[in-house]
């Protein structure tokens, strides 16, 4: 428990040190527009299942408006601000591919624990047993490895299957690492930044899930696979923090993106660097020499920056 404490409180220091945004409306507000549905099951037909990372106040805007919500929900939308607004982001971008009424967002308890992701990786199964549908999901930070558990599940339930998966900051760890060469994942997108301190900062070397000897924080990448494509994201040539995956700014360009990975994988690419420009330019490879030659130092935001600067964290 003192290891779990002393992890927590690492990481909230360190997303403390990004600078903070401009004010937004409240949460108060925000929650007027939203309705929020329980969902015994998936609806017929492809879904796309958002899963949260950890949750602790003090590092971001990933706290749950409601603690003890749990389960897969959905939203009917109107005026919408921050996290909630993702459905609709993703559907004005692409609405064959990400239809507001096919998206769902998965709640776990958030506990930053081994034991807290594997079970909400079994609750999380129970909704994926035998759907008929493509699903897609889409998983950031911690939650990554909540859905990277799914593969131990379906080693014993074979109807647990998902079609894509992408990762946004995941904390590459040994625990999990391996997991995403499961075939239970048919295509799997990793996306990081190489200026997202958070991604690492959970110290995997103190827990006893982790094999003596290996890396003592968290890692950025995986090893290679057939059907893993990893890229590092930059955002106008400069690196993203850890928040800025989540902001509907990036959640906009995910389509593109993933346009742009499948087109590169096809040509037998597999680790890519990737720049997002001023929208609504399409994102762009580099690279080395070019990153070498363009690349801008991470600036940290303040509430001078225009639009486009708020987007790092």
């Amino acid at each position: 428990m003192l290891v779990r404490y002393a992890s927590l409180v690492m990481v909230v220091l360190i997303g403390s040190a990004s600078a903070q945004g401009p004010k937004r409306q409240s949460r108060r507000h925000a929650h007027k527009y939203i309705r929020h549905t329980h969902c015994s099951k998936l609806n017929n037909g492809d879904a796309t299942i958002f899963v949260h990372g950890t949750t602790f106040p003090g590092i971001s805007r990933l706290m749950l408006h409601n603690p003890t919500r749990r389960g897969i929900y959905r939203y009917t939308f109107g005026l919408t601000t921050g996290r909630e607004r993702l459905a609709k982001v993703l559907h004005d971008a692409d609405s064959k591919q990400f239809s507001a009424e096919s998206f769902y967002k998965f709640y776990w308890s958030g506990h930053l624990g081994f034991e807290d992701r594997k079970k909400a990786a079994e609750d999380l199964a129970k909704y994926l047993k035998n759907h008929t549908g493509k699903v897609t999901l889409i998983a950031h930070s911690h939650g990554c490895n909540v859905v990277l558990y799914l593969a131990e599940i379906a080693k014993n339930d074979p109807s647990v299957s998902v079609d894509r998966l992408v990762l946004l900051a995941p904390p590459v760890q040994e625990a999990t690492k391996e997991f995403v060469h499961s075939p239970v994942f048919k295509k799997v997108y990793s996306f990081y930044s190489s200026g997202d301190l958070v991604q690492i900062a959970d110290p995997q070397g103190m827990y006893s899930e982790t094999k003596k000897g290996e890396s003592f924080f968290s890692k950025r990448t995986y090893n290679k696979a057939p059907n893993l494509v990893q890229a590092r994201v930059l955002y106008d040539r400069q690196s993203l923090g850890h928040r800025a995956f989540i902001m509907p700014r990036f959640f906009k360009r995910i389509p593109q993106l993933l346009e742009v990975l499948d087109t590169a994988h096809a040509k037998g690419k597999d680790h890519l660097v990737v720049t997002i420009p001023r929208y609504p330019q399409m994102p762009q490879l580099l690279t080395t020499e070019e990153l070498a030659q363009g690349y801008v130092p991470r600036r940290i935001r303040s509430s001078k920056s225009n639009s486009e600067g708020r987007f790092f964290a």
